[in-house]
């Protein structure tokens, strides 16, 4: 079983719908976004692996949805420069 309370899942998935909103993405890209991280989480759990950090695990996942949903997808590094922007 992970290590992962409510709180900090609820933090990412708060941390991915601000990216979300940002960026201007549709309500699909965030809830694939928030699918994919559960779906890692529930991987993770099975195999007994350690949780990952959550703020990465969201960067990815709502970049990855991005580039399936949206015509425009940013990088790792200005995502990571809008959340230190907030």
């Amino acid at each position: 079983m992970l290590d992962i309370s409510e709180v900090a899942r609820v933090t990412m998935v708060l941390l991915i719908k601000q990216i979300n909103e940002y960026m201007g993405y549709r309500e699909e890209t965030f809830y694939q976004a928030v699918g994919m991280a559960d779906r890692y989480l529930g991987m993770l759990s099975v195999y007994h692996f350690e949780a990952p950090s959550l703020v990465s695990l969201g960067v990815v996942c709502i970049i990855l949805a991005a580039k399936v949903n949206e015509y425009h997808c940013p990088s790792y590094s200005t995502v990571i420069a809008i959340i230190n922007t907030q």
